[in-house]
């Protein structure tokens, strides 16, 4: 279900809608400027969105599933990272009504998912290395 969500909020649902606007709605704003318009939106705002939802109600599950963690005090962290994925979830979901918001929430999100990829894929690999028999 995760990696679902996540391929549809990165993918699926960008792509869409920049054929969307360029074809549907027959958009004269540039390819360049659609593709980080519904990129952010979608990518950064609504990921990062819905991510810090589940991370603020659902502690426990970023920090057992995603990184390995059991220990109840890693919930507090995990909250912390919950807030902030929320508010930068939030700034990319208004770009929408702001065009001049995509730019820097695409700067930020980018950094953000380009620091952060790394170290999950760490954990990822660190974690299928414990349980394997």
């Amino acid at each position: 279900m995760y990696l679902a969500v996540v391929v549809l909020l990165m993918g699926v649902f960008p792509v869409a809608s920049i054929l969307i606007e360029s074809f549907a709605f027959h958009s004269d704003a540039g390819l360049v400027f659609l593709v980080g318009k519904w990129f952010v939106f979608w990518a950064v705002g609504m990921r990062l969105l819905l991510a810090g939802v589940r991370q603020i109600t659902n502690p426990a599950f970023t920090a057992d599933a995603i990184f390995g963690i059991k220990d109840k005090a890693a919930e507090v962290i995990v909250r912390e990272l919950g807030f902030a994925n929320f508010a930068i979830g939030v700034v990319g979901g208004l770009s929408l009504l702001n065009r001049e918001w995509v730019v820097p929430t695409a700067i930020v999100g980018c950094l953000f998912m380009a620091w952060r990829a790394p170290c999950i894929c760490a954990v990822a690999i660190a974690t299928a290395t414990k349980t394997s028999p």
